[in-house]
């Protein structure tokens, strides 16, 4: 909640100082603020003894990162819903992460929003608002381990994708805040509710290694999903809203495969933790 509302704030802000100041003045201040973070988190004192050094150096400890890494990924890779999850997770990250680098295109050019870069600011701070409230949403709605929670987290899948086909085929600034807010309350919720219960179905012993490794393969695909929408918006001309219709209309049809699927499903509506691989 800190994180989400630091980040409205800096958000609603943004663009009008970009207008006002311009990019080299808000990357310096932005900079220097990093330099005093970096100085005040070194006077941190943790209260717990830090771990001991491997009797067999580095090389062993090295040995034992490697082999805490292989266990998650392995775990992770063989829970059936988790697994699931995870090709869910990619899906929307692979497809819909690479749009708000995009969207200042968006917002500026007179082909589609043509407004001032002050909007880009206020749309990000809608995106994280309803983000936040999406977060808020899935522990309420969802009650106890159930299988409607995978109708629910696919449905808000398909309901993300289908915001921004309707972002990229937005002509005014209502309509495309409207469609950036249900996007952030659908991942909001979705998120929420998958991470929720991924910290409760897997074994304490391996809760860190599988989210690390969980993380680790939802987020690898991003920097190439970047990349390929750069270059899709370079080679159609600058259209980016076709490139915003066309990543939400192929993340809908993952939404609604989840809410199908027996693994995420089952993985959703079960109270214990899971044991081993299923």
């Amino acid at each position: 909640a800190l994180v989400q509302t630091a980040g409205l704030a800096g958000k609603g802000l943004g663009g009008t100082a970009y207008r006002l100041l311009g990019a080299p003045v808000l990357l310096s201040v932005d900079g220097i603020t990093y330099l005093i973070s970096a100085a005040t988190e070194a006077l941190i004192r943790l209260p717990q003894a830090p771990r001991r050094q491997p009797s067999g150096g580095w090389s062993e400890a090295v040995r034992r990162l490697a082999t805490d890494t292989r266990e998650g990924f392995r775990y992770v890779w063989s829970h059936h819903g988790l697994r699931t999850a995870v090709l869910v997770t990619a899906c929307i990250t692979f497809f819909l992460e690479p749009l708000v680098v995009l969207l200042p295109l968006l917002v500026k050019d007179t082909r589609f929003l043509g407004l001032s870069a002050d909007w880009y600011g206020y749309l990000l701070a809608g995106y994280g608002a309803a983000h936040l409230t999406g977060y808020w949403l899935a522990g309420r709605v969802t009650g106890p381990p159930s299988p409607r929670q995978g109708v629910l987290a696919g449905g808000a899948v398909a309901s993300a994708g289908l915001s921004f086909v309707g972002l990229g085929l937005a002509r005014g600034a209502g309509a495309a805040l409207g469609w950036i807010v249900l996007g952030g309350l659908a991942l909001g919720f979705y998120n929420n509710s998958l991470l929720s219960r991924v910290q409760v179905r897997v074994p304490d012993a391996l809760r860190a290694r599988a989210l690390a490794a969980f993380q680790a393969l939802a987020m690898g695909l991003v920097p190439v999903g970047i990349g390929l929408a750069g270059a899709a918006t370079e080679l159609s001309g600058r259209r980016v809203d076709l490139v915003f219709v066309a990543a939400g209309l192929l993340v809908i049809p993952a939404g609604l495969a989840a809410a199908l699927h027996p693994g995420l499903r089952g993985l959703l509506s079960t109270r214990s933790s899971a044991s081993g691989p299923r």
